[in-house]
């Protein structure tokens, strides 16, 4: 938008964001929308040469780990250059079954009373005789939806420079600040799901704008072991 270069290929296996999409965008040419299984294509010789070009990734796409398992494999470690790469909810505390009922309506009135909820609920796991007392579920700084098998995949690769996450839950202090920020510049933070997690997470390497969103609705499934 700002350099007039940039250029957005969006991949879906519904065609729903073509509703959203600012047509400025569509009558320059600077959005491709593919109405496919993203993995396919890039096993095509189009889709190979699309992935020399890739500078940046954007993933909110099914929230599980089976599916995170899978473009953990299939996009980013195969990727051939260092990548920028921001994934949607992987710490968002409310995925996370036992903590559902702590969710309210995620602004900045309900926010400290869900993260005690969270926190107590926690301890109330860990301390329950299931449990023998260890704490496997904590609290808000928990990954959730695909995050566990993303962090794990990171540990077990140290393919990343580092991990910066934008919820308000995992990094209260540093989310705060965000806030300020955007209220210091008038930009107002919305009152309806305002603090939603974006996790950002640099690929080591040396790299290369395509920004590919990848906002499916699918489980690949594969029993392959991590490459």
């Amino acid at each position: 938008r700002i350099n007039g270069k940039g250029k957005l290929s969006t991949f879906d296996l519904h065609d729903w964001s073509k509703e959203y999409m600012e047509k400025s965008h569509v009558e320059e040419g600077r959005w491709d929308f593919y109405f496919e299984d993203v993995f396919k294509f890039l096993k095509t010789s189009k889709g190979k040469k699309m992935q020399e070009t890739i500078d940046l990734f954007f993933i909110d796409a099914l929230h599980r780990n089976s599916f995170a398992q899978v473009y953990t494999r299939e996009l980013l470690a195969a990727h051939p250059h260092s990548v920028s790469v921001f994934v949607h909810d992987i710490y968002a505390p409310f995925l996370i079954p036992p903590y559902t009922e702590c969710q309210q309506k995620m602004d900045l009135v309900t926010y400290k009373d869900e993260i005690k909820c969270v926190t107590e609920k926690a301890k109330k796991i860990a301390a329950s005789e299931e449990y023998h007392g260890i704490d496997i579920f904590y609290g808000p700084t928990q990954a959730g939806g695909e995050g566990l098998e993303l962090t794990s995949w990171l540990a077990r690769t140290g393919r990343s420079n580092g991990i910066v996450t934008f919820s308000a839950y995992a990094a209260p202090t540093f989310a705060m600040q965000v806030v300020k920020a955007f209220q210091d510049a008038k930009i107002p933070v919305k009152a309806q799901r305002g603090l939603r997690s974006l996790s950002f997470l640099k690929l080591n390497k040396e790299y290369h704008l395509i920004f590919i969103s990848i906002v499916s609705s699918f489980l690949v499934d594969s029993d392959e072991d991590e490459p």
